[in-house]
């Protein structure tokens, strides 16, 4: 009877360290999504900060920054959020691309104002594509990875 109880206690050991890296796994993931879309917001700003991508809207600059902030910030809560392995996370998670893709009716707005420079528009909109796509990849990859799917057997179960 003793041998059986020790060998639970292992086995919950050993699946609190699986969970434990399992958990690891998914954070590391939030990370290297968080810093794919703050690069991809650094260099829509600095294309048009340097001159590349041009623009008549005096504001632009403005408008693209606060835009980062904002989904960078509702990211950011989200990864951390996502980094405490609840399920309800997982599902708060499909606010961050439903932001995304409603974040592109700012460019869509500006490039039927500002015609001419629509070549800057459309690389803004195509951005803001790849990193809907990204974001949708990465909630399935979150939906249907065992690495995020993880838990803890329930310990009164195993002691009975």
């Amino acid at each position: 009877m003793w041998y059986n109880t020790h060998m639970e206690n292992e086995m919950i050991t050993k699946d609190e360290l699986i969970l434990l890296r399992a958990k690891k796994k998914v954070k590391f993931r939030c990370i290297w999504a968080f810093l794919i879309v703050m690069v991809m917001h650094t260099l829509l700003f600095a294309g048009y900060y340097l001159g590349y991508l041009t623009s008549n809207i005096s504001n632009i600059k403005l408008i693209i920054a606060l835009m980062a902030c904002s989904e960078l910030c509702l990211f950011g809560i989200n990864g951390v959020l996502l980094g405490f392995g609840s399920k309800v996370f997982r599902f708060l998670y499909w606010i961050v691309p439903i932001y995304s893709l409603a974040s592109l009716y700012i460019p869509i707005r500006y490039m039927l104002m500002d015609f001419p420079n629509i070549v800057s528009y459309i690389l803004w909109i195509m951005t803001y594509m790849v990193k809907f796509f990204y974001l949708v990849h990465f909630g399935n990859t979150l939906k249907t990875s065992g690495s995020s799917r993880a838990s803890l057997p329930n310990r009164s179960l195993m002691s009975s």
